[in-house]
This record gives structure tokens, C-alpha cells and sequence, in this order.
């Protein structure tokens, strides 16, 4: 087996193994994107939020739209990355990153890119995460989930 499989292997069983709710510290890592020319704020979710974030993404289609997540300026998404993220879909294939916005959320993956999920939901579950670690300056700087 070659190194490459093996490390494949074995992350995809440490994913199970975290999803699964076993005792492992889940950590989901938050990034803002909302800045241009300085640092977004960015945190780490304690594990009652990270199980949150597994409720929201729980089954996540790879059937999205082929499409870039937006570079304007202003809010551009909450960036998710970290141990709750179902990674390891494939072999070949796993997310690296779910970018987060009111009207859904951008996949991105190693093989197939980016997709657009179109999705509204997620964003609503996790804006009231995120308020308890920002700043209330920043927290109304996000916009609101869409109306159903």
C-alpha cells in the first residue's frame, strides 16, 4: 500500500472516528471573510458548536454548480475548515474548506473545485453560533439569513 493510500486510510478513519462521537476534541475553525487589507478574525468553535456545525453539514451533495465563491469586497463568507468538516469523501477526492453565505454555501475540494450548494439553511444555523465569539461591532457588519 502505497504512503499516500495509507495516510488516506488512516485520516478517513480518524474522520469516522471524530463524526462518530467518540471522545476525540472536535475543533471547527471559523474564518470571517469580511476584510480587505487587514486580518479577518478568525476563532475556534468549542465542541458543543463543532457537533452543530456536523448537524449542519451532515449530508453534503457534491452535486453542487461548478462556480467560484465571490471576491468583492465586503462580506464573503464564513470560512469553514477543520476536524468536523467531513473531509475524506474519496479517496481521491475530500473538502478542504466550506465557504458559508446567506444564500448558500461553496465547496471546495481537491479534485472537483468549487461547487455551489444552493442552500440558505446552513447560514441561518450558524449566524447564531458565530455571535457568541465576535464582537457585536462585527456581528451586525454580517448580513441577515434570507427569508423563507
Amino acid at each position: 500500500m502505497s504512503r499516500l493510500r495509507r495516510a488516506t486510510a488512516f485520516m478517513s478513519a480518524t474522520v469516522v472516528f471524530l463524526v462518530t462521537g467518540c471522545t476525540a476534541q472536535l475543533a471547527t475553525h471559523v474564518e470571517v471573510d469580511v476584510f480587505s487589507g487587514r486580518p479577518n478574525p478568525e476563532f475556534d468553535l468549542n465542541e458543543a458548536d463543532s457537533e452543530a456545525v456536523i448537524a449542519a453539514f451532515s449530508d453534503i451533495p457534491w452535486a453542487g454548480q461548478s462556480q467560484t465563491p465571490p471576491s468583492n469586497l465586503g462580506f464573503r463568507g464564513l470560512v469553514l475548515t477543520g476536524d468536523t468538516i467531513p473531509w475524506y469523501v474519496t479517496e481521491d477526492n475530500y473538502i478542504q474548506s466550506i465557504r458559508v453565505l446567506p444564500e448558500g454555501y461553496y465547496i471546495e475540494s481537491t479534485w472537483l473545485g468549487f461547487r455551489f450548494v444552493n442552500d440558505p439553511e446552513p447560514y441561518g444555523e450558524l449566524l447564531p453560533i458565530v455571535e457568541d465569539y465576535l464582537e457585536d461591532s462585527l456581528y451586525t457588519l454580517l448580513p441577515p439569513p434570507e427569508a423563507e
